[in-house]
């Protein structure tokens, strides 16, 4: 923890888990109004991002191998509601680890929707 920011890192030696993606994980039961813009995959992450037709907001999911290291702004309109939430002035956004990978759901306070209720929505990516 620093003044300005929390970081999360492993050290040099760390034993990961996984080396690379096995198992993909997404969101479903999206409002209606997003629809998937952007999807990225490699080795150690995927990367999603759907977009509101109606406002222009978007919801992003992200799950990365524990390899990645991580930096939260906690100096910026922060607000830590608990140890996985963290509010901003314009989203929140959710980071937990299942103990093989890193995940991170950021959505926009403008949805009125339980971010903790949205992450119950992932499944595993057929």
């Amino acid at each position: 923890v620093f003044s300005n920011r929390n970081e999360i890192t492993l050290s040099e030696n760390s034993t990961l888990p996984v080396e690379r993606i096995e198992t993909e994980y997404t969101l479903s039961e999206l409002p209606e109004e997003y629809e998937l813009t952007t999807y990225e995959k490699d080795e150690i992450g995927v990367f999603s991002r759907w977009k509101s037709s109606v406002d222009e907001s978007e919801i992003v999911f992200s799950q990365d191998i524990l390899l990645v290291n991580m930096s939260i702004d906690n100096e910026h309109n922060y607000k830590e509601i608990n140890e996985y939430v963290n509010q901003y002035e314009i989203n929140t956004c959710l980071t937990w680890t299942d103990g093989n990978y890193l995940f991170t759901l950021n959505i926009p306070n403008s949805l009125n929707i339980d971010i903790t209720e949205l992450a119950k929505n992932i499944v595993e990516k057929n």
